[in-house]
């Protein structure tokens, strides 16, 4: 039961040392592809709007799809042959639609580009008038928040029942939040995001307890020293 698991970190621990090897000269390389598998994304999502299909590209959800593209995105603000990669990336974001990935865009773009700090915040308060005045219902996923709602009440209950004795202190076991969001989704007669609890700090300490927690702090620690400003590869961490 637990070898999916095991699978799953053994190959997370194989790509972090094996990163780490790589020559510096490597990674230019590996965002380039990144950003390729972007486009892409972006075009198929396209295509399946188009084609009025069920939007997810090869990731098959649109929310991560989104994502993946505002992941990728600080790699294409570039004045080389890379930037040709931002129309299909915006175009994937805005088929796709995800207020989150649209927030996480721009703080990875305050983080890139701090000058862009008014313009994003008018953007914002731009974002919430045409919020009020029902104009972002004509997007493709229309203007509801429902799912923004359904997130919040799921961690809520993940933060009430992950303190519990001893649930903090060796967590809940990998992959039970999906079995447990279920159970909440009937004992509560609430309507809460299936499958994962898509947040993974969260989800990570709930499963792996205080020793997830301190792995969390590991990574935080290595990590966190290299980010600054100006950086596609800090932005990218940040988004």
């Amino acid at each position: 039961r637990l070898l999916p698991s095991l699978v799953t970190w053994s190959a997370i621990a194989g790509l972090w040392f094996a990163l780490q090897a790589l020559p510096r000269e490597a990674f230019p390389w590996l965002a380039r592809a990144w950003l390729m598998a972007g486009a892409c994304q972006g075009l198929l999502v396209f295509d399946e709007w188009m084609d009025e299909r069920r939007v997810g590209g090869t990731i098959g959800q649109r929310t991560l799809t989104g994502a993946y593209c505002v992941l990728v995105f600080p790699f294409a603000l570039d004045a080389s042959w890379e930037a040709l990669a931002l129309p299909f990336l915006l175009l994937g974001l805005g088929i796709t639609s995800s207020w989150l990935a649209g927030i996480a865009l721009m703080a990875g773009l305050a983080v890139l580009e701090p000058w862009t700090l008014p313009g994003l915040g008018a953007l914002a308060i731009a974002g919430v008038v045409a919020y009020r005045t029902e104009l972002l219902s004509h997007l493709p996923r229309g203007d509801t928040l429902d799912t923004f709602w359904q997130r919040w009440d799921t961690w809520r209950l993940l933060v009430h029942h992950g303190r519990a004795w001893p649930l903090w202190l060796v967590g809940r076991g990998p992959y039970n939040v999906i079995y447990d969001i279920m159970r909440w989704d009937s004992r509560y007669k609430a309507s809460l995001i299936h499958g994962h609890a898509h947040n993974e700090p969260l989800e990570f300490v709930y499963e792996y307890g205080l020793c997830g927690a301190l792995a969390l702090g590991a990574f935080v620690w290595r990590v966190a020293p290299h980010l600054k400003l100006n950086e596609p590869w800090t932005a990218a961490v940040v988004i």
